[in-house]
């Protein structure tokens, strides 16, 4: 295989015998592993999820936080669109976190399944 990584094929009847180290104990596989999840933390933090939320929603946020995009127009504190804007990124970076667990156990049973070494 071009990229150093040795696999077994599930279906040719010896399935996984060229494998000399128990798969989570592999130096690749853990290098792997270690470069899946450094990729995974780097895309989570390259997102500015209040920015995000800055730039779909702008001071329409506010209406999440309860206040009716109200606060503007009475004068108010503009509390309520800070808050808002911090909640819905808040659930946008639980949302990143929570596919990025899913992406790494899915990375695991991929691993195993192919027999990666």
């Amino acid at each position: 295989m071009e990229s150093g990584i040795r696999r077994t094929h599930p279906s040719s009847g010896n399935k996984g015998s060229s494998m000399t180290a128990p798969l989570s104990q592999s130096k690749r596989y853990m290098k792997l592993t270690e470069a899946l999840h450094k990729a995974l933390d780097m895309s989570r933090d390259s997102i500015d999820t209040r920015a995000a939320v800055a730039e779909c929603y702008g001071a329409d946020a506010s209406i999440f936080a309860g206040g009716g995009g109200e606060s503007s127009e009475s004068g108010g504190d503009e509390s309520g669109e800070d808050r808002a804007t911090d909640m819905l990124a808040n659930l946008i970076g639980d949302v990143i976190e929570r596919a990025n667990e899913r992406l790494r156990s899915d990375f695991v049973s991929i691993m195993q399944g192919e027999a990666v070494e």
